[in-house]
């Protein structure tokens, strides 16, 4: 995903190249529930760009796709991909982001630690 603040714009073509495509579930402006937002980000001058699309009311609220591309694919190829990974591939279960980033900085700080003193781990039976 593009960071920082990116220019918009309002038009893009299915044959020029795109940075990236990234769909998301967020609530939409007018209040109306969730809707699923697509957005793809094309160069615009000598600057990124992003066109956003809203794709209409989700329910699923871990659908989406993000595809990076570093301009080597065409907006219409990556609109392609991400049709064929929303129909093919269920999205991956999220684990809980607090558990899980707490617990694999310990553990890396763990495997770090035993790399550097060079210690076997120990299995308690």
């Amino acid at each position: 995903m593009t960071t920082g603040i990116v220019p918009i714009t309002l038009y893009i073509s299915m044959d020029e190249y795109a940075g990236e495509l990234y769909e998301i579930v967020k609530a939409s402006p007018d209040g109306q529930g969730r809707h699923l937002y697509r957005y793809i980000t094309v160069i615009r001058g000598d600057a990124p760009a992003q066109h956003v699309t809203d794709l209409g009311l989700c329910t699923d609220p871990n659908a989406g796709v993000a595809i990076p591309s570093m301009y080597e694919h065409t907006v219409g190829e990556l609109m392609d991909i991400a049709e064929k990974l929303r129909a093919t591939a269920p999205a991956p279960e999220r684990p809980d982001p607090k558990e899980d980033l707490i617990g694999g900085y310990f553990d890396i700080m763990e495997q770090q630690n035993r790399a550097r003193h060079n210690v076997k781990p120990r299995i308690y039976i």
